[in-house]
C-alpha cells in the first residue's frame, strides 16, 4: 500500500502499450464498492473477492500489467499462481515513505482499506509480516522511494526487454 502499484502500473502499461488491471478499480467495477468500503463492511471476505479476481486476471490473455493487492502475500496459493502465470515485480519502499504517501492520499480523499490514524505502525507491521513473501516470490524487486512512476516504468521496461533476449 503506497509503493506505487497503481501509478507505476499505469505508466508501465502506457509505455508497453498493454492493458492495466488495477486491483482496486477491478474490485470496484465488480462489486460497486471501493476496497475501503468492502474492507469495513465484510473484512476478510474482501480477500476472497481479491483471490477470485486474481484467478480471473491470470486467465486473461497476456500481456498486461496487473496491480495486485498487497494482501496476496498472505495467500500462498495466490502467490504461487502469480509466479506460474507471469512475471512478478515487487515495488517496495520503507514504511516511512509508504506512510507519507498514503497520508497524502487520505488527505486527498483516496480510500485506503485497513488504515487507521496510525498508518506508519500498520505499514511497519504489514511489511515485517509480508516482506519475505514479496521478495521470495519476485522476479524483480524495485525500490520506489526516489523515482517517479515514469522513471520506474522505464527501468522495469528495460529489465523486461533484457530478460526477453
Amino acid at each position: 500500500m503506497g509503493a506505487g502499484k497503481s501509478a507505476v502500473g499505469r505508466a508501465l502499461g502506457a509505455l508497453l502499450g498493454v492493458p492495466v488491471l488495477d486491483n482496486d478499480r477491478e474490485l470496484a467495477d465488480r462489486t460497486g464498492e471501493t476496497s475501503a468500503e468492502l474492507a469495513h463492511a465484510v473484512g476478510d471476505v474482501l480477500h476472497e473477492q481479491e483471490s477470485a479476481q486474481l484467478r480471473a486476471a491470470a486467465a486473461a490473455a497476456p500481456p498486461f500489467v496487473a496491480g495486485i493487492a498487497a494482501s496476496v502475500a498472505d495467500r500462498p496459493a495466490d502467490l504461487a499462481l502469480l509466479q506460474r502465470t507471469g512475471t512478478v515485480i515487487h515495488l517496495r519502499a520503507p514504511a516511512q515513505v509508504l506512510a507519507a504517501r498514503v497520508a497524502a492520499d487520505l488527505r486527498a480523499g483516496a480510500p485506503r482499506p485497513w488504515l487507521d490514524d496510525q498508518p506508519y505502525a500498520w505499514l511497519t507491521a504489514a511489511l515485517q509480516h509480508r516482506e519475505r513473501a514479496y521478495t521470495d516470490s519476485a522476479d524483480l524487486v524495485v525500490d520506489t522511494s526516489h523515482a517517479t512512476p515514469e522513471q520506474l516504468a522505464v527501468q522495469i521496461a528495460e529489465w523486461l526487454a533484457q530478460r526477453a533476449t
